[in-house]
């Protein structure tokens, strides 16, 4: 590529590197029993168990319904299970289950593979990239309660 590369907005490269970490994820998980977007449900709500699934839904920028029908899957393959959450008879916390960490477990090592392949070792510079993109997320997620503590 030349130097006219260096115009391309952000948020092209972002999406087209992301894509290609995406496409070489789903190639590294072929034999699991959960899918890229699957998995990334099953990290989140690993790393903030216990929120309804509209506040993970939120965070993703996924619709709902669409959001409700992976949450589904994941229940029905016995990865996530929803718990009634105290005070609103209606609300279900999600919660990775036993069998749940053991596919994610297996999917974090993938997802690691795949994005090596694509970007190299993990080193200073993508640890720099990662926290930009984490300030950028917690930016925009001011009306996203998946922290302790903070409300929608």
């Amino acid at each position: 590529m030349d130097q006219n590369c260096k115009d391309l907005p952000l948020g092209f490269l972002m999406n087209t590197v992301g894509r290609l970490i995406y496409e070489a994820t789903q190639k590294c998980m072929a034999d699991m029993r959960v899918d890229v977007i699957e998995l990334g449900i099953l990290w989140l709500v690993d790393l903030y168990p216990g929120r309804q699934q509209s506040d993970y839904a939120r965070f993703q920028r996924r619709d709902i319904t669409t959001f409700g029908r992976y949450v589904d899957k994941l229940e029905n393959k016995g990865f996530l299970s929803r718990e009634a959450v105290e005070g609103d008879r209606r609300a279900r916390a999600l919660h990775v289950t036993k069998a749940g960490s053991a596919v994610l477990a297996e999917g974090r090592l993938k997802v690691m593979a795949a994005q090596e392949a694509v970007i190299g070792p993990s080193n200073a510079r993508v640890a720099k990239m990662r926290d930009l993109l984490m300030d950028v997320l917690d930016a925009q997620a001011q009306d996203i309660p998946l922290r302790e503590g903070e409300a929608g």
